[in-house]
C-alpha cells in the first residue's frame, strides 16, 4: 500500500481547487483558442519577415562574427 505523503495530497487539492475556479468562469474554453490563434499569428509573422528580409544584411549579419572589423559608435 503506497504512503500518502503530504505532498501528494497538497498537490490533488491543488489541483481540484484550480478545475472549480476554471469551472466558474463564464465562457473559459475561448481563452485557449485565443492563445493558440496569438502563438499561430506571431510564428507566421516571424516566417513573413524572415522571407521578405534583405538578403545582404543577413550574409553581413552572418559574417559579423567570422570578421576583424572593429564597430564603434559615434
Amino acid at each position: 500500500m503506497r504512503k500518502r505523503t503530504h505532498k501528494t495530497v497538497s498537490a490533488k487539492l491543488n489541483n481540484i481547487m484550480i478545475k472549480n475556479s476554471l469551472a466558474s468562469i463564464s465562457d473559459v474554453a475561448i481563452y485557449p483558442v485565443i492563445s493558440l490563434t496569438i502563438f499561430v499569428a506571431f510564428f507566421v509573422l516571424l516566417g513573413y519577415m524572415v522571407f521578405r528580409a534583405d538578403k545582404k544584411y543577413i550574409k553581413h549579419m552572418e559574417e559579423m562574427p567570422l570578421t576583424d572589423e572593429v564597430y564603434q559608435k559615434d
